[in-house]
């Protein structure tokens, strides 16, 4: 689990939401993520690795942990949300 807080926090994937935590991970701004079903964070997470990790193959240059795919992280419910989120916090 990474201990670097996230710029931005969002409760609630629906469609919109998935998009704009998509949206700002794309340009590496890292986003927590939650929702009332605390198994589903983990499935739009994976999803949204799958689909940009085929980007980011020819990236050998770039650790890990820079890239865009690993800008999207999951939170258990909106408490850990909160506490994940750096101040002034962006939820």
């Amino acid at each position: 689990m990474s201990q670097r807080l996230c710029t931005i926090g969002i409760h609630g994937l629906t469609s919109i939401g998935q998009q704009f935590a998509a949206h700002h991970a794309s340009s590496k701004t890292r986003v927590c993520i939650s929702d009332e079903d605390p198994s589903f964070p983990d499935l739009v997470i994976g999803e949204y690795r799958n689909q940009t990790e085929l980007d980011e193959r020819d990236q050998h240059d770039v650790p890990l942990a820079e890239r865009a795919s690993r800008s999207m992280i999951g939170a258990s419910g909106w408490k850990e949300l909160v506490q994940r989120v750096e101040h002034p916090r962006k939820i």
